[in-house]
Order: C-alpha cells, then sequence, then structure tokens
C-alpha cells in the first residue's frame, strides 16, 4: 500500500498497471495471512497442511512481486532448468517461506544503495536447491546459533517467529535448512525434495 501511495504521489506514468498488479499481490498475500491467522494460535500449533503439488518458480515469484518496486534493491531469479521444479507442500506456507526471507533481505539491506537480492533454483536427482542470497551486513558472530530460535528476533517488534517458522514448514515439507554468512552477505540455502 505504501508503494502505490508512492506510485501515486509520483504521478507515475505506470499508475494503472501498479495498481492492477499491487491489487492481485495484496489480495493472495492477505489470503495467505488470513488462512494463517485463522488457526495459528502459537508456535506449536501450525496451520493445517493443505499439501499439493507445487512449482517453485512460480510460488518464489508471487514472493517477489510484493517487493519489485524497492528502488534501491535489485532481484533477480536464476534458473537454468527447462523442466517445472514441483514439490509436494502447502502452497501458501511455501509462499510464506520466501516472503519472509525476502523480507528478512530487505530490512537487512535497508536503505543501502546497490543492495542485490537473489535467488537460484538448482535440482540433483532427488533435491531442489534454493539459495536465497543478499549483500547486506551479515548476521552478527553471536547470533548464529540463535536464528532458528522461536523467541529470537533482532527487530525492536515482533514475536521473532519468522524463521522459526521457516524452518518448521521446510522441515514438515521433508527439506532443510542451512544458512551462510559474513559480513559481505547471508545466504540461506533450503532443499526440498523433488516431486513428479
Amino acid at each position: 500500500v505504501q508503494y502505490l501511495q508512492r506510485a501515486w504521489d509520483e504521478k507515475s506514468e505506470d499508475w494503472e498497471e501498479r495498481l492492477q498488479r499491487f491489487s492481485k499481490t495484496i489480495i493472495e498475500h492477505i489470503d495467505t495471512l488470513s488462512d494463517i491467522a485463522s488457526e495459528f494460535s502459537d508456535f506449536a500449533k501450525m496451520p493445517q497442511k493443505k499439501e499439493g503439488k507445487v512449482e517453485l518458480l512460480e510460488t518464489i515469484k508471487k514472493s517477489f512481486d510484493l517487493f519489485a518496486d524497492i528502488e534501491n534493491i535489485q532481484f533477480s531469479l536464476h534458473d537454468d532448468h527447462e523442466e517445472k521444479h514441483y514439490v509436494l507442500a502447502d502452497k501458501n506456507q511455501l509462499i510464506r517461506v520466501f516472503t519472509n526471507l525476502i523480507k528478512n533481505s530487505v530490512q537487512a539491506i535497508g536503505s543501502k544503495k546497490g543492495g542485490t537480492i537473489e535467488i537460484i533454483i538448482d535440482r540433483n536427482e532427488i533435491m531442489h536447491i534454493i539459495r536465497v542470497k543478499d549483500n547486506g551486513p551479515g548476521i552478527p558472530a553471536d547470533m548464529v546459533d540463535k536464528i532458528f530460535s522461536p523467541s529470537f528476533t533482532t527487530k525492536s517488534s515482533g514475536m521473532g517467529l519468522g524463521l522459526a517458522l521457516v524452518k518448521s514448514i521446510i522441515l514438515e515439507a521433508g527439506g532443510e535448512i542451512t544458512f551462510e554468512s559474513s559480513s559481505s552477505g547471508t545466504e540461506f540455502i533450503i532443499q526440498l525434495p523433488v516431486y513428479s
């Protein structure tokens, strides 16, 4: 909504196109949040999974769309494979995973010029490998061991459930998540079983 307000204030020539795109994206994300809010009472009770065949590239693009108009960050999505990337998972939960990881990267980069967030999709015979990389300041060494803890957050508001939920969703889908971090950025590596 803030991006829309700014586009309106700047009298952007593509205002109508942005309105259509953002409206669709906002509605999809509200639906996702609504599903979670209706059943989510605490960390121990995740919303009931609605498992199905999900295409990763399409799902990641939905998360990217929400942040596409941030001017100081260049977003890129790489997939060198011609075949589709299918997994067996809850689509809304996967959207939540990638939205959360991208949002964390956006917040880490802040107003820094030349920010980059890159997602790379790869695969082997049994696993899809998804890398979410940013060029933010990295995770401080004293926080590395706590990053997936349910009550841990570096922010001044919020419950700190973001990355704990991300890990829980990935594990529920039969995958795993790890990360590497340095002063030049952070990379989350997700592995999810190939589903055909």
